[in-house]
Formats: C-alpha cells, sequence, structure tokens
C-alpha cells in the first residue's frame, strides 16, 4: 500500500511539473517576454522623449559620481541613485570628512550635478513628471527590481539607460516573481499601471518638451 502512495505521488508530482512547464511554454513564457518587450519600448520612448540632461544625462551623471566620489558604495549604486541618496551618500556637506576627500574629477562632477539642477529646463521636467501617485508606484517597481535583478542589470539601468537588453531581461524577472508571488490578478493590475503610467509621463513630457524628437 505504501509502494502504491509513493508511486501515485511521483506520478502526481511529474505531471504536474510536466504541465506547469507545458503552460509556461505556450502561455507564460511568452507572456512575460511580450510584456517586458512592451515595457522596455515605453521606456526607451520615455528617455529618449525627454529632454537628454534632464533624465538620460542625470542618470549617467550620478552613476559617474558614485563610482568616482563613493567607490566604497559602488555595489550599492542602484539603490543611492533610485533613493535619491547621492547627495547625502556621495556628496556629502562641505568640512565633512567624505567632502574634503574628493578628487578633482569627482569635484567636477558635483559641480555639474549641481548645476544641471538649477536649469529651468530640469524644473520644467520636474514639474511635467511630479504626479505622487505614480511616482510611488515608480518607486515601488524600482524596490521589486532591486530584488529580482541582477548586479549588471541594476548598473545598466542609471549607467547605460539605453541598453534595453539589460533592461528587458530585469523586466521579465520582476513580471514572473509577481505573478508566482502575488498571482494572476496582482500581475494584471502592476501591468496595466506600468502602460497606463508611461502613457502618461510621456504625453506630459512631450506637451512640455515638443521640440524634443
Amino acid at each position: 500500500m505504501y509502494t502504491k502512495l509513493v508511486l501515485l505521488f511521483l506520478v502526481a508530482a511529474v505531471t504536474s511539473q510536466r504541465d506547469d512547464a507545458l503552460y509556461n511554454f505556450f502561455y507564460g513564457t511568452t507572456k512575460y517576454t511580450d510584456d517586458a518587450t512592451t515595457w522596455a519600448k515605453l521606456h526607451n520612448e520615455y528617455l529618449t522623449k525627454s529632454p537628454y540632461n534632464t533624465l538620460q544625462g542625470q542618470m549617467k551623471l550620478q552613476c559617474r559620481i558614485v563610482k568616482e566620489c563613493c567607490s566604497s558604495e559602488i555595489d550599492d549604486l542602484f539603490s543611492i541613485i533610485a533613493e535619491n541618496r547621492v547627495e547625502k551618500s556621495c556628496i556629502s556637506t562641505q568640512g565633512s570628512k567624505l567632502y574634503n576627500s574628493h578628487t578633482t574629477k569627482c569635484n567636477g562632477l558635483i559641480k555639474t550635478f549641481h548645476d544641471t539642477r538649477k536649469t529651468a529646463e530640469f524644473a520644467k521636467a520636474g514639474q511635467a513628471t511630479l504626479i505622487p501617485p505614480l511616482n510611488e508606484r515608480f518607486r515601488e517597481w524600482r524596490s521589486k527590481m532591486v530584488r529580482s535583478c541582477s548586479t549588471d542589470e541594476l548598473t545598466a539601468y542609471f549607467c547605460d539607460p539605453l541598453n534595453m537588453d539589460y533592461f528587458r531581461s530585469c523586466a521579465e524577472k520582476v513580471l514572473r516573481k509577481i505573478d508566482r508571488k502575488d498571482g494572476s490578478d496582482a500581475y494584471s493590475t502592476f501591468f496595466q499601471h506600468i502602460k497606463t503610467d508611461y502613457h502618461t509621463l510621456i504625453e506630459r513630457i512631450t506637451k512640455a518638451f515638443p521640440y524634443v524628437v
């Protein structure tokens, strides 16, 4: 009797694994890949339709600041930038030990960082994209990226922002994890927000900066 139960359990397990594999092959994998591709296209459109110095340029500049001014924090690069901790963690204030240790190159990057943020273009972009509920959702999915993506994928997000191969790969991992952990309803809601929020940002940034190709 015991042997029969074990055999039945093994058959059921194999059948379940086979069914999961078939489902992923015909539905799951395609869904995650297609949705990650859509997410990457929207992200790329948002990046390229925004003024360079307010988004792509800022992302790359902050990446360089972390690497040059606080290299000991390099493993936390994504979180430092995503959580707006560059000034606190990598620049600091005049007279502090960290500030006094900055190299000439680092000081040059810091000057560019501050100068860019004083421009009318930067202020206008900030106003156009200031949508608290949307901004909070962006923070949420970035936190999901930290828990799902590789170091290379996270580094590329800010240091090589137009690298959509890394972005798409990271996005797919996030989507898979949401579906498996939270279920299909949560997945659908999350991805619908992704599409709606990006369309909103793209519409607003295009209206604010119609001259950006």
